[in-house]
């Protein structure tokens, strides 16, 4: 981070938001192992994981169209996503207990001094000390409330590890065939190739 960020976000109140709507996960059966079973990658790959790979972090869709485009987002660049591609993959439902998360969908951003760059930007460095900074709060949150980059019209969460005993898998439903398919196509006028 730049030096005109503060070491740490300890001295500032968070904007949080309770989330006790179900949610939606997607994965990869082919990376992922088991449709069904939630994830929490230690990889430092994704926008909100630890750099340090101290603890995991689950991403969640608030709503299919969401975890569709998060999944699939590389591929709207392209506007076609490979049917092999949707044939591999399964959307979960997740049941929530109250979670208690970081809001930056709106003014709890800039009460942080951040941007919707840390959201959006090709770099996950800012974004994963960021949420390194946001676990060691002492408020405790389970996890970050932010924009999808591809629909910043949709909600997204990420969820840290210490509140893995707040969510369930619930269903699990291949992407092939699901009943909102065409339609969440169609919205983001994507092709199947």
């Amino acid at each position: 981070m730049g030096p005109d960020h503060p070491p740490n976000y300890n001295h500032l109140a968070l904007t949080r938001r309770e989330w006790n709507e179900p949610a939606v996960w997607r994965t990869y059966k082919t990376v992922r192992g088991v449709a069904g079973s939630l994830f929490f990658g230690k990889f430092a790959t994704e926008r909100f994981d630890d750099p340090a790979r101290d603890f995991g972090v689950c991403y969640l869709g608030v709503d299919t169209y969401t975890a569709f485009i998060e999944c699939f987002r590389q591929r709207a660049r392209f506007k076609c996503v490979a049917e092999s591609e949707i044939q591999q993959s399964s959307v979960v439902r997740v049941q929530i207990s109250p979670l208690n998360l970081l809001d930056i969908t709106g003014p709890g951003l800039a009460h942080l001094g951040q941007t919707g760059n840390l959201t959006s930007s090709e770099s996950h460095v800012e974004s994963q000390i960021f949420s390194r900074r946001i676990f060691e709060h002492p408020e405790n949150v389970d996890g970050i409330l932010y924009r999808a980059k591809q629909d910043p019209n949709r909600f997204s969460i990420a969820l840290f590890e210490r509140a893995e005993h707040k969510v369930t898998a619930d269903t699990s439903a291949e992407w092939h065939g699901h009943g909102q398919l065409v339609e969440i196509l169609d919205h983001y006028e994507l092709g199947l190739i």
